[in-house]
């Protein structure tokens, strides 16, 4: 019962993601979380509000998942024009060096009709 996509005051488009990342290893490590193809966003983690930023750092405990909950926002004259953008919200193990963990998703940024 969510809404797709909330206005906030300063003309600003906001959409609401969980996303859950899975260590399967038996130690804790951390996920640095991106946006892609997504001109002007910013995150916020809910728990860190007034933080937007482009990328977010999360630790997760061993052999657990976390779900996240993550607003992204865009001031961009181009995504609010369009009804739905697709973007992609990339995962990367943190400090792993060259053997390090990347997933992809692809998600849907919703934006008033027009």
């Amino acid at each position: 019962r969510n809404p797709l996509y909330v206005t906030l005051s300063d003309g600003a488009i906001r959409n609401g993601y969980t996303v859950k990342i899975l260590n399967m290893k038996a130690e804790p490590r951390s996920f640095r979380i991106t946006i892609e193809n997504l001109p002007g966003a910013t995150m916020e983690m809910v728990g860190e509000e007034g933080q937007q930023v482009t990328s977010l750092d999360v630790a997760v405990e061993p052999d657990k998942v976390r779900a996240v909950k993550v607003y992204v926002a865009t001031l961009d004259a181009k995504v609010i024009a369009e009804e739905t953008t697709h973007f992609t919200f990339t995962g990367e193990e943190a400090g792993a060096g060259e053997n390090r963990e990347t997933s992809t998703y692809d998600a849907i940024f919703h934006a008033p009709e027009n």
